[in-house]
């Protein structure tokens, strides 16, 4: 079986239908049958859709294809966005040294409770003492105090980073066309080296 249109004489689609060989041209009107092709579909990316069929008449047969179109967004899009940024690692050079830090709600909570012992020993006036941070890329490093707080201060810089570009892209009157455009807007920040 195969798919043939019927076409009137300006060449606009009368109806269609499967056939097992090409139907005779009806009589006196000015119709004929052409053979239908379904051209192969394109593979979208994650942040693209198909679009609408669109047929075109090319060398005697309905060519049937779909276009790769860019899926727009909305403002939970701008959440999305900003919530798969806060899912990265994240690196903060610390005496020199990149220490990487996974932005999950656990290491964050870990991380809160050692710079809150670090607070603690620079109360006590314990500024010598180091605690091991095992980083996200399983390094370990001997942080003083400073290094415990600062290294926290910089994680949360960059979590309130996220959510005030966040909020100024949100902001916008026109939010980017599409989620390509989206990722790619330069009010992100940095996330830094992996």
């Amino acid at each position: 079986m195969a798919r043939f249109a019927l076409l009137d004489m300006t060449n606009a689609v009368i109806r269609e239908g499967d056939f097992d060989e090409q139907p005779g041209d009806p009589i006196g009107k000015g119709w004929h049958w052409v053979p239908v092709v379904e051209a192969t579909l394109p593979v979208p990316d994650a942040d693209e859709t198909l679009g609408p069929q669109i047929s075109s008449l090319v060398d005697g047969q309905i060519i049937k294809e779909r276009q790769v179109v860019q899926i727009d967004i909305n403002r939970g899009d701008v959440n999305n966005e900003r919530d798969r940024r806060l899912n990265k690692k994240y690196s903060v050079i610390i005496n020199g040294t990149p220490v990487v830090v996974n932005m999950d709600n656990n290491s964050l909570n870990n991380l809160s409770n050692l710079a809150t012992q670090g607070l603690i020993f620079i109360v006590r006036g314990d500024l010598v003492r180091t605690t091991t941070y095992r980083d996200a890329n399983n390094v370990n490093h001997s942080l003083t105090a400073d290094n415990l707080c600062d290294l926290f201060a910089a994680v949360n810089l960059q979590i309130q980073s996220l959510y005030e570009a966040a909020w100024l892209i949100k902001d916008d009157v026109e939010l980017p066309a599409n989620l390509k455009l989206l990722k790619q807007d330069p009010r992100w920040p940095p996330i830094g080296p992996q």
